[in-house]
């Protein structure tokens, strides 16, 4: 397969992406089992894989060190909907969705609500896998976030997607879906 150029510089996002890429060969998709982690050390603390069970059940699977410091709790094992702003809930239906079923990737600009009360962008690649159960496919995510840019009421857990920015798709060598539509 051939490598994109993403839209924007972000080494870190371009090391995973360079990563998944190499799992990938000449496959669409890499199988889960294929991504060394080894070789992403110093991506793990940002690193959050999901598993997707239906599009109302998206379950983290495994959320790095440094994601589970920002959100004040380990979301492990739960499903992203739990916590997504009620505001975002469809955009991550249609997200997650068109990731798997098409497949593509994407780069999502969001802002999230932390339980300090901070708002801060966040922007997050996202990328497709199988896994061994075929039945229920991961994706792989790295989050990097940037200073808060706004100070909300302090709240007891934090929430995803408060805003949601961009989503910016990566043609993996499906397509694309076209914007505010879920593929069928």
């Amino acid at each position: 397969m051939t490598n994109i150029d993403l839209p924007f510089d972000d080494e870190k996002q371009r090391a995973l992406y360079d990563l998944w890429n190499e799992a990938r060969g000449d496959h669409l998709l890499p199988h889960a089992s294929a991504i060394d982690p080894i070789k992403m050390v110093n991506l793990l603390p940002e690193i959050a894989i999901f598993e997707y069970f239906s599009d109302d059940d998206i379950r983290y699977r495994l959320v790095g060190t440094l994601i589970v410091e920002r959100f004040a709790m380990d979301p492990t094992g739960r499903n992203i909907l739990e916590i997504t702003s009620p505001n975002s809930i469809e955009m991550v239906h249609q997200l997650f969705h068109n990731l798997l079923h098409r497949p593509a990737g994407a780069i999502v600009h969001y802002k999230n609500t932390y339980t300090s009360g901070k708002v801060a962008p966040v922007r997050s690649i996202l990328l497709p896998m199988t896994s061994p159960d075929a039945a229920r496919p991961r994706i792989l995510s790295l989050h990097s976030r940037a200073h808060a840019t706004a100070y909300d009421n302090a709240q007891q857990a934090t929430t995803v997607g408060t805003t949601t920015d961009e989503i910016i798709w990566l043609d993996i060598g499906a397509g694309v879906p076209q914007t505010g539509q879920a593929d069928g």
